[in-house]
């Protein structure tokens, strides 16, 4: 009975290992600026503790608006709840709207992101879309060119609601 029990615990650190490695890094963002705004905006978007302990979301997107000091926020809670605004660095948040997700939506947003492609995409930074994602309790982070956004991104999009800022730039 011993032996089996050993067998299963190397089997189960046998797959943990093998999803481990399969999980691609999270995309190198040195080639952006080297700014105290661009390494705040990075910050918020990559913590696993802010995202995964203290709010509880599934799903955060920056979008950066005309500069490294704007940025189009979205997050997504893992109950639904949008919240999508206009973030100037050190100085305001702007246009803030919410929404509750129904069911199908949440159900559907979780089937658009498990679709989103491994391999990001680094382009210029009025073109980068970082998504950063829930994936069992890991946070996983992308990043994707907004004028070649994978269709899963696109219908992230429709289901959480784009923001006529990114609109405009698709």
């Amino acid at each position: 009975m011993e032996q089996l029990r050993s067998i299963g615990f190397i089997f189960l650190l046998l797959i943990q290992t093998t999803q481990t490695a399969v999980t691609p890094p999270a995309p190198d963002f040195s080639r952006y600026p080297n700014s105290k705004a661009f390494a705040s905006f990075l910050s918020l978007q990559t913590d696993p503790v802010w995202h995964l302990e203290k709010r509880n979301n599934l799903l955060a997107v920056t979008c950066f608006y005309r500069s490294d000091k704007i940025a189009l926020l979205y997050y997504i809670t893992m109950a639904g709840q949008e919240s999508d605004w206009r973030e100037v660095y050190d100085s305001a948040s702007q246009a803030s709207h919410h929404k509750q997700l129904s069911e199908a939506e949440l159900k559907n947003l979780k089937q658009a992101i498990s679709k989103l492609p491994q391999e990001s995409s680094l382009p210029d930074l009025d073109r980068l879309v970082i998504v950063s994602f829930r994936e069992g309790k890991k946070w996983t982070t992308r990043a994707y060119d907004r004028k070649a956004l994978p269709t899963a991104m696109h219908r992230v999009f429709e289901l959480i609601g784009e923001r006529f800022e990114t609109k405009e730039k698709n």
